[in-house]
């Protein structure tokens, strides 16, 4: 097992409510009559007991943007700054949204070595959601305060492994069963959490303690996480209700059923279950030497053996354009006008998720024009601005003067009669802060992106989908090998090419420029790469690949 203090993450759940119902979810939402909400000084403690913690400090639901008080978490993260903000690259426009998410992570990513355990670790507040209008609503503070975001829209197939058999079910004898226990991949590459009960050595203990209002977890104070497996006591009891380390198999979450034993089956019933009234689950039949009969497992798959989907891009469908601007009011200002006034009027006709162009009586925008910008996830808390540097006239229009949503941190903060006074647009665009004053140029559309440098040969690192997935961002002869760390791989054909060792890849050092590392193991890749022999500025790596 694992001490808190090595994990590279540790949650805080603030509450158990989602609009999903994923099968063998570890909060086991959708089987509680009544979500929790965690309350506003049960958060504070919980984040002020975390000072001197290396790692990512998550958010984490259900889905937590659905908390009333959610912004007000957030504000009370940003007061209170163990944790170093990244640059924030979504205040600028967007056009791969999950790339430029992937680039503030690895912007804040580092190894850290305390302990004598060498681990990935994102420092700073991380946030975990499933992506909604909620989402949308608080996107200028969530992309203001993480620094990490595990972002899933379930629109992919994902599968989740059974949480809800006991080994008693699968009958294992205890000299079996604490070696299984104590070597638990989820206690291990997962975290630790908070809950409204208290402080527990693994997220799933919390959510059973939850579920079946158990006995609650350790005090929430300074230095909770430093305890070791020797000092987990009491809470290693919740283990023997879990069947997640026990490699059974796996449901796609999408399908909304839960499999689970005839035990946890009668106990979700005596809890009222929601799920199990609506006959949202597989029970199990198990034979006496613990075997699941294979009629049981009817559209399940074999054990994962990632901790977490494989990538940035099986997260999230980059089709799905909810968070786009939905619509452009064009707002005409004259000489004569009051600017405020003029502006308060736009805002009064503007719908959730449109924006306000303020352009002079001039103007001539481009049939393009909104299609251009709907390309692009525009942050609502910025205000894009034409200065001198204007360059996107062929694709815009001329006379536009500011492109901004009455969704703006910094337009909800000047109210109504304020807004009003405002005598010219200079003045409206100081209201915002200067990190938030986007230049209309096409370098700001820029969405940080990794481009690929011309007349530069290459040698990919890493044959799978993140490879497939970076591959047209090149031109063909521009690759000149793909190595991969696995064996089994070598020799094969890959993307048309034969698929090489690391240590023929340093052999033929000679033949390319640069390596790409197509995989999210980017560091470790990195780190042996250069104890081979390459120079670190040889080495290219890019979390928005995947």
């Amino acid at each position: 097992m694992k001490s808190p203090q090595d994990m590279r993450i540790i949650q805080i759940d603030i509450t158990n409510a989602c609009f999903h119902r994923c099968s063998n979810c570890t909060r086991f939402c959708g089987h509680h009559k009544k979500p929790f909400f965690m309350d506003f000084e049960t958060f504070k403690r919980a984040v002020d007991s975390f000072e001197g913690y290396r790692g990512t400090v998550g958010i984490m639901g259900g889905e937590p943007t659905l908390h009333p008080q959610f912004s007000r978490f957030l504000e009370y993260l940003n007061e209170h700054k163990y944790y170093p903000k990244s640059e924030n690259l979504l205040v600028r426009p967007a056009k791969n949204f999950m790339k430029v998410v992937a680039q503030m992570e690895q912007n804040s990513t580092f190894i850290n070595k305390e302990h004598g355990i060498e681990r990935n670790c994102v420092l700073g507040y991380g946030l975990w959601s499933a992506l909604s209008d909620k989402y949308r609503e608080y996107y200028e503070l969530i992309q203001d305060t993480f620094n990490f975001q595990a972002l899933n829209d379930h629109t992919n197939i994902m599968y989740h492994a059974p949480i809800m058999i006991r080994r008693k079910d699968m009958n294992i004898p205890d000299d079996k069963w604490m070696e299984i226990r104590d070597n638990c991949w989820a206690q291990k590459e997962w975290s630790a959490t908070i809950t409204p009960k208290g402080a527990f050595f693994c997220e799933i203990a919390g959510a059973l303690d939850m579920l079946f209002d158990g006995p609650g977890g350790w005090k929430i104070e300074p230095g909770w996480w430093k305890r070791t497996p020797e000092q987990f006591g009491d809470q290693l009891q919740w283990c023997e209700l879990c069947g997640i380390a026990l490699n059974t198999f796996t449901r796609d979450a999408n399908e909304e059923m839960d499999d689970m034993s005839a035990w946890w089956h009668d106990r979700l019933k005596e809890l009222g279950s929601p799920k199990i009234e609506n006959g949202m689950m597989n029970v199990l039949e198990i034979s006496d030497e613990g075997n699941i009969l294979e009629k049981s497992k009817f559209g399940v798959k074999p054990v994962r053996k990632q901790s977490y989907l494989d990538g940035y891009f099986a997260r999230f469908n980059e089709k799905n354009d909810w968070l786009n601007p939905k619509g452009f009011i064009k707002c005409t200002l004259l000489k004569e006008d009051k600017i405020g006034e003029k502006i308060v009027e736009a805002i009064s006709q503007t719908k959730k998720g449109e924006f306000i162009v303020l352009m002079t009586e001039t103007a001539e925008l481009k049939d393009s024009f909104d299609d251009y910008l709907k390309q692009y996830v525009l942050n609502p808390g910025s205000i894009l601005i034409t200065d001198d540097r204007y360059d996107l006239q062929e694709e815009l229009g001329d006379g536009i003067l500011a492109v901004f949503s009455p969704e703006a941190s910094a337009v909800k903060r000047a109210t109504y009669p304020i807004l009003r006074d405002i005598n010219g647009v200079t003045e409206f665009v100081e209201l915002y802060d200067k990190n938030k004053q986007i230049p209309l140029i096409k370098k700001s559309f820029d969405s940080s992106e990794y481009k690929i440098e011309k007349n530069v040969t290459y040698a990919l690192y890493g044959a799978g989908q993140s490879a497939k997935n970076i591959y047209d961002s090149f031109v063909k002869e521009q690759i000149k090998f793909i190595c991969d760390s696995d064996c089994n791989k070598w020799g094969n054909d890959f993307l048309g090419y034969q698929i090489v060792s690391p240590e023929e890849l340093w052999a033929r050092r000679q033949e390319f420029d640069k390596i790409f590392v197509s995989s999210i193991y980017f560091y470790e890749i990195k780190t042996y790469l250069m104890e081979l022999g390459f120079k670190e500025e040889q080495i290219v790596t890019s979390l928005m690949i995947m």
